[in-house]
């Protein structure tokens, strides 16, 4: 099977017909970035469902890197994101539903927190003279980053990391996502890498 790498983004919530999370992804379904297939999926706002999905797509196309992508309504920038928090706000999602437990992983032993494994330097250098980015220290505690915390948590040995975006970019806000997969994609190809 070719080299791939899986990006998400999520479908509209909150009653907005839009996510950007998804938008700024979808036209790279099926392109090639440095002999790197780009597979592009779409998530329901779903407790627990998203992450089911992404786990199962990474067991099914065996990715380099899987990379999400979530809306930020109260940033205007690119926030990429350092971590991830075992911790579940009580909203209800899509289907009306409110999390299991505030808890996502309830083994004693489970980590409070879990980081990206994405280099995040490099992403930040790529795009910092050009689109507005920060580096962002909480992924929330919604779809996002239980989404996130899930996928961290699993043993395959793919590059993982998460996104947020502006809801309303005022900006080329695919263009930039371009760079940064194209980033990424330069980086899994490097043999002097040290994300792989």
């Amino acid at each position: 099977m070719q080299k791939c790498i899986l990006l998400t983004g999520f479908e509209p919530f909150g009653g907005r017909q839009l996510n950007q999370s998804f938008e700024s992804i979808k036209d790279l379904q099926g392109q090639e970035i440095n002999e790197y297939l780009i597979i592009v999926q779409q998530l329901p706002v779903v407790w627990q469902e998203a992450a089911n999905i992404v786990i199962k797509s990474i067991k099914k196309y065996s990715p380099m890197a899987v990379v999400m992508f979530g809306e930020a309504s109260s940033s205007e920038f690119i926030r990429l994101e350092q971590r991830a928090v075992n911790k579940r706000a009580n909203y209800q999602d899509n289907l009306s539903n409110f999390p299991p437990s505030l808890i996502i992983n309830e083994s004693p032993d489970a980590s409070f927190e879990l980081f990206s494994t994405l280099n995040l330097q490099n992403i930040y250098n790529s795009l910092i003279n050009i689109y507005p980015v920060e580096y962002s220290n909480t992924a929330g505690e919604y779809l996002c980053n239980e989404t996130f915390y899930k996928v961290l948590n699993t043993d395959s040995a793919q590059i993982k990391g998460f996104i947020h975006v502006p809801t309303s970019p005022q900006f080329n806000l695919p263009l930039a996502i371009k760079i940064v997969v194209s980033k990424i994609a330069a980086d899994l190809s490097d043999p002097n890498s040290s994300i792989k």
